[in-house]
């Protein structure tokens, strides 16, 4: 037995060979890792089918990504007839304000509608007024609450929220719309 290795097997007749096999020592923690050959260099980026890159759209003069924030089904009529203002998310959404989203309802596809993000800031669910439940497209609070909880799980006052607050921009023109119409 060779001492070096504190009563383990020497490496040799542990691996196969060709491969190199170290140790790295912790305090009393033996940690270890195979190595079969040096790391090779990393393929070019090339889209796929999970990044934005694919997915643009024409705003201004060049192409940039379609942008979206998903709400529920039943709200959207609501976000178009612009009595839902705002919306509470627990944790912050990737939006900025001054910039145009894309409606989306599920993560398969974005509707032709549109909202520009006016405020984006942070809030306790415990501060939350009447007004706030009725920007939020709810004629109560308590019928807001239920639908919190319902998403998010229980209801906590001290719970620190991502306050949205748009407007509706209008349904974006379509390829069909602009040659056939």
């Amino acid at each position: 037995m060779n001492p070096r290795y504190f009563g383990f097997p020497a490496p040799e007749t542990l691996h196969p060979p060709g491969v190199s096999f170290r140790f790295k020592f912790s305090g009393a923690e033996r940690r270890s890792h195979w190595t079969t050959a040096p790391p090779t260099k990393r393929k070019a980026f090339s889209p796929n089918k999970f990044s934005r890159s694919h997915t643009t759209h024409k705003q201004g003069t060049h192409n940039e990504p379609a942008l979206t924030l998903l709400f529920k089904k039943h709200l959207v009529p609501k976000i178009i007839n612009g009595s839902k203002t705002a919306t509470r998310r627990a944790r912050r959404p990737n939006v900025k304000p001054g910039k145009t989203y894309r409606i989306r309802v599920n993560y398969k596809g974005s509707l032709d509608h549109q909202i520009a993000i006016i405020r984006l800031y942070q809030q306790r669910l415990g501060a939350m007024t009447e007004d706030d439940a009725c920007r939020e497209g709810f004629p109560s609070l308590q019928d807001y609450r239920e639908t919190w909880e319902s998403i998010y799980g229980p209801w906590n006052d001290t719970k620190i929220v991502w306050v949205v607050e748009f407007t509706y921009a209008g349904e974006i023109e379509s390829f069909k719309e602009k040659t056939c119409g």
